[in-house]
This record gives C-alpha cells, structure tokens and sequence, in this order.
C-alpha cells in the first residue's frame, strides 16, 4: 500500500482494494484502524492494525455456504509496516478466522531488499514468512 511522505495514521486504513485473481473479482475493505508499536520480531517500530472484510463482486457462488462465510466474517485483520525509507506499507502479519481455527502468516524477515530473491532466506532458500494452520481435530 503506497504510504508516500503522509505520516502513518489509523485513517489509512479506511480504503477498498479491488482483487481480481483472474477468475473472480472481490474488494478487501480495510477499516478500523489503530496505531500499535511493534516489540518482538523482524521489524520493530510503528505499524498499522486494520480490520479486513471481503466483499465478492463477481464470478463466486452467491449462495455458497464459503463464500457466504468468508462474507460474513468479522474476524480478519492485517497489521501493515512501512518498509525502510518508509514510502511504502506491506503486510507483516495477516489473521483470518476459518471455521477450523485461525490461520496467521507473519513475515519472518524485514527490509532486506525487494523482489523475490531477496524475499528468501539465505540458508534455507524459502521465503521470510510462516505459516499458522489450525490443528486437524
């Protein structure tokens, strides 16, 4: 999300993100943003929590039971971090609610360059992030 020279608020939450994933069309609504100071991990600084809704626009099934919950849930949040030079926000942390449990990715790593390559860990070839899965029942 472009930052530019604006100071981070809580208002640059308030946005709608059209998605097109080359079938189906859906906005991701970001709202209800707050400023929190991040203590622990591979950035440490201010950085901006905001609510998440998903809104299908084209090309789902209107009445199925998952398009239909992931619609309805109000429990997905993105905590978004300017990236160093501060112009730009990426998403450090991403929190949905399944009907299985909660799923978190969380970047591992922070500032080390951009694109692909430099998104991938030296010693271990994959990328600065993890992955929470629920636990199967």
């Amino acid at each position: 999300m472009p930052l530019g020279d604006v100071p981070l608020d809580a208002a640059l939450c308030e946005r709608r993100i059209p998605v097109f994933d080359g079938a189906t069309r859906a906005d991701l609504v970001l709202s209800r943003g707050a400023l929190v100071t991040v203590q622990e991990g591979p950035y440490r600084g201010p950085a901006l929590d905001c609510r998440v809704r998903w809104v299908p626009i084209a090309g789902h099934r209107a009445n199925g039971p998952t398009v239909r919950r992931m619609a309805g849930n109000d429990a997905m949040r993105v905590r978004l971090a300017p990236v160093p030079g501060g112009a730009l926000l990426l998403p450090l942390s991403i929190g949905v609610a399944t009907g299985w449990g909660d799923v978190r990715i969380e970047a591992t790593g922070w500032g080390s360059g951009v694109g692909a390559a430099a998104a991938r860990t030296p010693e271990s070839g994959r990328a600065s992030v993890r992955v929470s899965l629920p636990r199967a029942p």
